[in-house]
């Protein structure tokens, strides 16, 4: 019986559709779940502290995303290391992979509470929230509470990695399930019954991280499998420790990068509401911020960030499903070519392409038709109408839309064909293509539309598809000039000179400057993770 278990988690046999589906279905269903209940969550916030106080949470998973990323980069790297020794049937190596990637996820997640408190209010500056304003006070209590909690972030996403890597999606899926209604009803309890406002919030986000762990963990150690976790395991070996680095890393350090143009962009939407529009001299230049800055803290109409934050709770619904076709993919691409079964693993690309066009196409037709109300039942808030020539928070909401939506077909090509050389331990490249494309090439872009050319906030939405499309195109001819073709050295298929100098440059040269797990707030960080193609 167990081995008949084993057998149905390997991809590596059977129809490769259908086990992708398989694979691929729970991770949709929870995801689809949990939107909607991250939706039901941004009604909650909207409705019982106030429009700006959901947008101030949705900012602050800005700041969320740069400080997690490199640190859930980790869990990335181990889910590709631990894929490949499970696929490869090397019991033994699976086995010092899972327990290394445990320890590291604990001592990660101990550093990123002392840095994410101590770079909270910097951050915040840096985004344009500046103290006084409007929406500083709920951003900066939710952003010190969720990282006092924030190791617990990080080890449930290494326990659900390694539960992916062996081919089971659907217990995390299952738990996810639990932990985002336990969310929801610990959310309604502190706001409705104790009053307790943003801290409400952020402590429901805490507590069922911490039972979303315990269930993952829980499972890893009373399992039968061949990845049943033991303490006295429980040790970093320094040969495992480098390949999840190999791979985590570069992951890590494209995914901050990206997260830290957000933030540069979240500083522009913040720039568009104010009322001060005007240019001035050197000599006016500091009287002028200092007005500005008094507008900001005096104000409570902020409709480009309202619409901004309003609709990233809803692009779930297209982005998520297209999110675990891209994890079925790496899981399925790591475990082949773990076995030598090269062949096999471009067919499920090809046809993981075709299934993500679909699904992407008909999600989005669905949002763009729908899109309206759903803004106004989160954010029933919002400003309709503009004032003086300004677009109100609806018209910035459904452009948003538009631009995004109609453009995720490109994003689905980066996601899926970036998850395929990731599984075959090809992470330093596309990870580069993805940091010049999503940083270089978006902060380039606003620069030459707002500053200089005095565009409106839909240079902004446009350097999306300008981002992804540049991406889309260069991860395909990579993929075309390499493939997916293993390592000649067996025992090192993730190591070779080129992508060890090439890592070193960009470990020294970019620094990082700081995925939605159980609630749509709190779940950003991995979503944001994962959408490492940019969402």
């Amino acid at each position: 019986m167990l081995k008949k278990e084993l057998k149905k988690q390997r991809m590596t046999e059977g129809p490769i559709a259908k086990q992708l589906v398989i694979f691929a279905l729970p991770l949709m269903l929870v995801n689809l779940f949990q939107n909607l209940l991250g939706v039901t969550d941004a009604i909650i916030v909207g409705r019982l502290i106030s429009t700006n106080g959901l947008t101030a949470l949705t900012q602050s998973g800005r700041i969320i995303w740069v400080m997690n990323a490199l640190f859930l980069g980790v869990g990335v790297g181990a889910g590709v290391v631990i894929s490949h020794f499970y696929g490869a049937k090397d019991n033994e190596n699976n086995s010092k992979a899972m327990h290394t990637a445990i320890v590291l996820g604990a001592i990660l997640g101990l550093a990123l509470t002392g840095i994410g408190v101590a770079l909270t209010r910097p951050a915040l500056s840096l985004m344009g929230v500046y103290y006084g304003s409007v929406l500083y006070d709920y951003a900066f209590y939710y952003l010190l509470i969720y990282f006092l909690g924030v190791i617990f972030v990080i080890m449930f996403n290494i326990g659900a990695g390694i539960l992916r890597a062996v081919g089971d999606s659907v217990t995390p899926s299952i738990f996810l399930f639990i932990v985002v209604v336990l969310n929801i009803g610990l959310t309604l309890l502190f706001l409705e019954v104790f009053n307790l406002g943003v801290i409400g919030v952020a402590v429901s986000t805490i507590i069922s991280q911490a039972v979303a762990t315990a269930l993952v963990f829980g499972k890893l150690f009373f399992t039968r499998h061949d990845y049943k976790m033991f303490f006295r395991k429980l040790r970093i070996s320094k040969k495992m420790l480098v390949k999840i680095i190999r791979i985590g890393l570069p992951v890590g350090i494209h995914t901050s990068l990206i997260a830290s143009a957000h933030i540069i962009m979240q500083r522009y939407i913040n720039g568009f509401d104010t009322i001060l529009n005007f240019s001035c001299d050197c000599y006016g230049y500091y009287f002028v911020q200092m007005i500005e800055y008094a507008y900001r803290c005096l104000s409570n109409y902020v409709p480009h960030a309202n619409g901004v934050a309003v609709f990233n709770k809803i692009d779930g619904f297209v982005y998520l499903p297209m999110m675990a076709m891209g994890l079925a993919l790496t899981t399925f691409v790591g475990q082949n070519v773990g076995a030598d079964r090269v062949d096999r693993a471009k067919r499920a690309m090809k046809i993981t392409l075709l299934l993500g066009l679909i699904m992407t196409v008909a999600l989005s037709t669905i949002v763009i038709l729908i899109g309206r109300y759903v803004v106004l039942l989160i954010a029933p808030q919002i400003s309709i109408y503009g004032t003086q020539g300004a677009m109100s928070g609806m018209e910035v909401a459904m452009l948003y839309m538009l631009v995004v939506v109609c453009s995720y077909p490109i994003l689905m090509c980066n996601d899926i064909v970036g998850g395929a050389l990731r599984g075959a331990g090809r992470a330093l490249v596309p990870s580069l293509i993805l940091i010049v494309c999503m940083v270089g090439i978006r902060l380039l872009f606003l620069f030459l539309a707002i500053d200089v050319g005095g565009m409106g906030i839909v240079a902004v939405f446009l350097t999306f598809p300008i981002s992804w499309g540049v991406s889309a195109i260069c991860m395909t001819a990579y993929y075309f000039k390499t493939g997916l073709k293993k390592r000649e050295d067996k025992e090192e298929c993730l190591r070779s000179e080129l992508a060890q100098k090439a890592l070193s440059e960009v470990t020294l040269q970019q620094k990082p400057i700081g995925v939605e797990v159980v609630s749509e707030r709190t779940d950003e960080v991995d979503k944001n993770l994962y959408r490492q193609n940019d969402g």
